[in-house]
């Protein structure tokens, strides 16, 4: 029986597998953001599991949690009238396998029953709801795209004064916890939530730094570098040429494969395209300049050299001791991601730009090309690894958890729902349900905005924060969604991670992050299990 109802009413609860397997459930009821394309099968599949090219170049794709697919045969057999839940008897489609080859674009489906060559079909596109926010999608299906199957525990959360924690918390060695605001705080916490102290400093857009020493170092947006100690004295003030929204890095003592002996200090890139290091008394050590500006932090080698990316395009190899060039990867993106050292490779993202998505890249030490992956938005996150599987982790601004094999293959993906903004999205330019601000040039406040933030590793769980109000716990293997967290407002600052063994041998592990509510969350994770 064809069913010639409005697209909208043909829309219950679906599974559709987006990218190799992802899944995506729809919750009932959910709306149509566009009007149907209207078309013919090119093939017929009489034969199960009745896999069908269905729309060869379809047109304008835009996956994500508020752009998935719906698809639903309009004549022919009359059998498929809408599409259903896997598991349920008669089910139209089981799935639907969406393409990216270069600029052709192919849909597959995988109907539960015989089609014929000219039935017709209506493919229609979901719209993002604000009410089913959080409600993400991972890889392979099953558990996991739901509540999550553990609970994690509130230890405490507490008021921080003067502006939105945007950066990732820092913590000190007795468990302590140090933020700082976009309206200038910094403050320190003890692990009960109690607050210590609180320092103006100037707006803050990226994370403390602790040094060995307990030492805490601020990039802020007065121009300058503060170096706190643990009792939020004011040890000394280094002035920068611009505003800082980069973290500062600090570089501990090494020595290079001649031997020759690499100072400790400070690195902190600024607007102005330079890389300075601060010797631990606040004065320069040297300065190198890029051509473009610096948004995030530097990450040092084994060796002692410094790495980092510019928006001039370039990913920047400096001897550390010195600050001369040792190489750089021209990378043709503005690169506002800090850069991940693993063991064998260099793995930084990408901005997004006109001409392509974008990417994760990776390098071999001596900066040659080893592989690279498009994503479907702009990489401004620090990725991170699992060293025993040498995974790698990455969040993009469209709100997407990305795991990438070794080999630069995709191992999984995760939609939370949130979106970045303006700064660094170009797709989200048009779209006023995304961007954080009406105007076309970016807040100092929207300058670090993304989907879902930095990810870490906490107990056994890949953790993420996303603009959707979430703290989200991912199995590092699957992908699937072990437990989420709901904040009252959209988060920014991504999560620490603080682990710790008692006398008895049993592991804890708490996860810190502040909201734009302007609490500081501690959430005390469930017992780790296998990964």
């Amino acid at each position: 029986l064809t069913m010639n109802l409005p697209i909208q009413k043909l829309w219950p609860l679906a599974l559709v597998v987006l990218l190799s397997g992802e899944t995506l459930c729809w919750p009932a009821g959910e709306s149509i953001c566009n009007s149907p394309e209207l078309g013919t099968l090119v093939t017929g599949d009489s034969t199960a599991p009745y896999n069908t090219i269905v729309l060869p170049q379809f047109a304008n794709p835009q996956d994500g949690f508020y752009t998935g697919y719906k698809i639903t045969i309009t004549s022919g057999t009359g059998r498929y009238s809408a599409v259903c839940t896997t598991g349920q008897t008669n089910c139209a489609v089981q799935s639907i396998i969406l393409n990216y080859v270069g600029a052709t674009r192919t849909a597959t489906v995988a109907f539960s029953g015989p089609t014929a060559n000219g039935d017709g079909y209506s493919l229609a596109r979901g719209c993002y709801d604000e009410q089913y926010a959080g409600v993400g999608n991972r890889v392979t299906g099953g558990t996991g795209t739901g509540a999550g199957s553990k609970n994690v525990t509130q230890r405490w959360r507490i008021l921080v004064n003067n502006g939105e924690i945007v950066g990732r918390p820092a913590t000190t060695e007795e468990g302590g916890v140090v933020v700082g605001t976009s309206q200038g705080t910094v403050a320190k916490f003890n692990s009960t939530g109690q607050q210590l102290w609180s320092v103006y400093c100037g707006s803050v857009m990226s994370g403390p730094t602790v040094g060995p020493d307990g030492t805490i170092y601020v990039a802020s947006g007065t121009r300058s570098v503060w170096a706190l100690t643990g009792d939020g004295a004011v040890k000394w003030t280094s002035a920068m040429a611009t505003p800082l929204v980069a973290p500062v890095t600090y570089q501990e003592l090494a020595f290079n494969y001649d031997d020759v002996e690499v100072p400790e200090g400070l690195l902190v890139g600024d607007l102005q395209g330079n890389l300075t290091k601060l010797n631990l008394d606040g004065s320069v050590a040297w300065v190198f300049n890029t051509g473009g500006e610096l948004r995030a932090g530097a990450s040092v080698l084994r060796d002692g050299k410094v790495v980092f990316g510019s928006l001039d395009g370039n990913l920047y190899c400096l001897f550390g001791n010195n600050g001369s060039l040792a190489w750089s990867y021209l990378a043709g993106q503005e690169i506002a991601s800090r850069p991940l050292v693993q063991d064998v490779s260099i793995v930084f993202g990408t901005r997004q730009n006109q001409n392509r998505p974008g990417r994760l890249v990776a390098l071999t030490m001596a900066g040659l090309f080893r592989w690279e992956i498009n994503l479907t938005s702009s990489v401004e996150s620090e990725p991170i690894e699992i060293p025993s599987s040498s995974v790698v982790y990455a969040s993009s601004n469209d709100g997407k958890i990305w795991a990438i094999r070794p080999d630069g293959t995709l191992l999984w993906r995760y939609v939370t729902g949130g979106a970045g903004g303006v700064c660094g999205n170009l797709d989200k330019l048009s779209d006023p349900q995304a961007a954080p601000s009406s105007v076309a040039q970016c807040t100092p406040a929207e300058l670090r905005v993304q989907g879902a933030t930095s990810p870490t590793l906490c107990g056994d769980s890949i953790v993420t924060t996303s603009q959707n109000k979430y703290v989200y716990g991912l199995g590092p293997r699957d992908g699937e969604l072990r437990w989420k967290f709901a904040t009252a407002r959209r988060i920014r600052s991504p999560a620490r991670c603080w682990e710790q063994t008692d006398a008895f041998g049993t592991r804890s592990a708490t996860v810190f992050t502040g909201s734009n509510d302007r609490y500081l969350y501690a959430l005390d994770l469930p017992a780790p299990r296998s990964t």
